[in-house]
C-alpha cells in the first residue's frame, strides 16, 4: 500500500517498516520484498 501509492501517499520508509514487521513474522513474500528494498536502498539505510 505505502510502496505502491494505493490508499495512502507513497512512503517508502513506512513501507520498509511494515515489510520488516511482516518479514519478522516469517512471511516469505515480505522477506523477499525487504531484500529488494535493501538492495535498491529504498526506505532503508544502506
Amino acid at each position: 500500500m505505502f510502496l505502491r501509492d494505493q490508499g495512502a501517499e507513497r512512503d517508502e520508509v513506512a513501507a520498509a517498516s511494515w515489510t520488516t514487521l511482516a518479514a519478522e513474522q516469517g512471511l516469505a513474500p515480505a522477506t523477499a520484498q525487504l531484500g529488494t528494498l535493501y538492495s535498491e536502498g529504498r526506505g532503508v539505510d544502506r
